[in-house]
């Protein structure tokens, strides 16, 4: 999962181009981001089977099979719903765009916030050279690791109010319906994210049908 979201990343910049008649969001500024917040947490788990993202699901490396089908599991207990792109202009609702930083600021969503779920790799330990290399065998030069402080910045764009209305988008969106040899569906950073605010006990999480891609190709404009 962590690479599989990376072709798509490589479609989206052919997508970026698709950006025209830009028009200045009157809901939020430019760089909409999120202050972060950084607090250690251990996310979903125990750090004992990490994966070198530094991102664990009850222990599990998240890519696992047992993991995405804990994660796919509670987001079906919790009913999760997928929205439209037209939608996500409905007043009242919270549109987060997960992705890393950069991706969000070339483009993204009219008044969407930017809370990134995986950020760009920082500091130069060991395993995170080792993480950088990895990332570049498959040709990509901008290799990200698990951001601690993504619940707490959604926690502080609400306010706090565990009862607002948040749509979540990544690059591809996911699914929940058998996909290919997964029972369990499409595995998605937008969904594995929703996971991670139903356990910080937000209440009512959406994801963006086809994530970003899918805006796109619905013929909506994104804004940079």
């Amino acid at each position: 999962w962590e690479f599989r979201d990376w072709g798509d990343q490589r479609a989206m910049m052919n997508a970026r181009l698709n950006v025209h008649n830009v028009r200045p969001c009157a809901a939020v500024p430019m760089r909409a981001r999120v202050a972060r917040v950084f607090v250690p947490r251990a996310a979903g788990g125990s750090k004992e089977g990490a994966s070198a993202s530094g991102y664990s699901v009850a222990g599990m490396r998240p890519t696992s099979p047992k993991a995405w089908s804990m994660i796919a599991e509670e987001l079906k207990r919790n009913k999760l719903k997928f929205v439209k792109p037209s939608e996500t202009s409905k007043r009242g609702t919270l549109v987060i765009d997960i992705r890393p930083s950069q991706d969000y600021e070339a483009s993204h969503i009219p008044g969407a916030y930017n809370c990134e779920f995986f950020k760009s790799i920082e500091g130069w330990d060991p395993v995170k050279i080792l993480r950088r290399a990895v990332f570049a065998f498959f040709g990509i030069l901008n290799g990200t690791e698990y951001n601690p402080g993504f619940v707490d910045e959604v926690v502080s764009l609400t306010g706090g109010k565990k009862n607002a209305d948040i749509v979540l988008y990544c690059n591809i969106g996911g699914q929940l319906e058998p996909w290919g040899n997964s029972k369990d569906g499409r595995q998605s950073r937008s969904l594995t994210a929703a996971f991670e605010l139903y356990n910080a006990g937000f209440k009512k999480v959406r994801v963006l049908d086809g994530g970003i891609g899918g805006y796109v190709k619905g013929g909506f404009e994104l804004e940079a």
